[in-house]
């Protein structure tokens, strides 16, 4: 029985240590503002993400 118990916890940690990874992904958000600090709320923007790791 204690064998059974601790196959069964260890394979808790387990499963609890694959469900923690972090995806391969990011979100991000931002707010787009003009030089003198008013939203600009209907403007399009284009945004460039560039790879910095090499």
């Amino acid at each position: 029985m204690k064998k059974l118990s601790l196959i069964l916890l260890a394979i808790l940690f387990a499963i609890t240590g694959i469900l923690a990874q972090t995806p391969n992904q990011f979100k991000y958000q931002a707010v787009l503002r003009n030089a003198d600090g008013i939203i600009m709320a209907e403007e399009s923007a284009s945004v460039y993400i560039e790879n910095s790791t090499k």
